[in-house]
């Protein structure tokens, strides 16, 4: 029966349920390992079996040289373990690791989420994945149009559904494509791009300030959080504009629900810059130890650059602040 698989150098320990290959376990538990077919025939998910023993799983097409058969590698994609086991393998940290793809998806759902945001579902092929960390982001386009980029909303946990939040009052040439749009339609992806990254070395707290689709990137951190089973001790502040509403509220509050030290805060506010100044200092300032805590801000440029400045004022070190900025 399938144990637990230990990652080298890293120290990673996940799960192998029954059914599952140990690249499909790896990357539900939230680890960014190396791969790219999926399939077995690229060859690109090789590990090496350091102690205990694999079964396969089903065929692959790619051929191992004899030589590193010899010395232990294997496809994940096409093995599981016996028992527990320890592999070495190669795992991307910082987006530099990851390269650029471009994909031709299909579009599986465009539904509204309130009166002026969509989620638009995307679906890559089986054998062509995308391979991002939470909170990158991807450019979209249609008949080689270019649409604009927009950051990924879903998990890398699930590298074939791509979620995107869309304002559809802003102007945009995505907003204004969007009444075209339709299930099964080609769009065109090219990414992932971004390091607006969650620090996984870090043992502090985690302080999520969104404003409005800046939720998008912040769902997608805190979705990874959870499949690394680090979900505790993690504040989201989701601030909106007055006249508009929290469109996914249900599902940042069953967050809290699901965990003891999870707290979610939807907060409204007016969108002149006065206003949302003295909301973002209202809540920095109650915040307990914001200085000790990692920060993440999303939102549009303006949201963003009160944000940052309104925790520099509180003393919150540089390297404890992280930014996106919504377009």
């Amino acid at each position: 029966m399938p144990g637990k698989v230990k990652l080298h150098p890293s120290g990673h320990e996940f799960e192998v349920d029954a059914d599952d290959s140990i690249l499909e376990a790896a990357l539900r538990y939230g680890l960014s390992v190396d791969y790219g077919c999926s399939n077995g025939s690229c060859g690109s998910c090789k590990m090496r079996l350091l102690n205990g023993e694999i079964s396969k799983t089903r065929p692959h097409d790619f051929v191992l040289p004899e030589a590193e058969k010899i010395q232990g590698y294997f496809l994940a994609c096409s093995n599981s373990n016996r028992g527990d086991i320890e592999v070495e393998a190669t795992e991307a940290t910082e987006a530099a690791d990851i390269e650029k793809q471009n994909i031709v998806t299909r579009i599986k759902k465009v539904k509204p989420l309130n009166d002026h945001v969509t989620l638009l579902h995307l679906q890559t092929p089986r054998t062509q994945r995308l391979r991002f960390l939470a909170g990158q982001s991807a450019y979209l386009g249609v008949n080689a149009k270019p649409l604009g980029d927009l950051p990924i909303a879903s998990c890398p946990c699930d590298d074939r559904n791509l979620e995107f939040h869309i304002r559809t009052n802003d102007g945009s040439a995505l907003a204004q494509q969007l009444p075209e749009l339709h299930p099964n339609q080609a769009i065109e992806l090219s990414g992932p791009v971004g390091n607006f990254l969650l620090n996984e070395t870090s043992d502090r707290p985690v302080v999520f300030l969104a404003f409005d689709t800046g939720f998008a990137p912040v769902k997608s951190l805190i979705e990874h959080a959870m499949q690394l089973e680090r979900a505790e001790l993690i504040h989201l502040y989701w601030i909106v504009d007055e006249n508009e509403n929290h469109y996914m509220h249900n599902l940042a509050r069953s967050w809290s629900d699901a965990f003891d030290h999870f707290q979610y805060v939807p907060i409204t506010t007016g969108t002149d810059p006065a206003a949302m100044t003295r909301t973002v200092m209202d809540v920095v300032s109650h915040h307990p130890d914001i200085n000790v805590s990692d920060n993440y801000i999303a939102g549009n440029a303006t949201f963003v650059e009160i944000s940052g400045d309104a925790l520099s004022r509180s003393n919150v070190p540089a390297q404890q602040i992280y930014n996106y900025v919504v377009h």
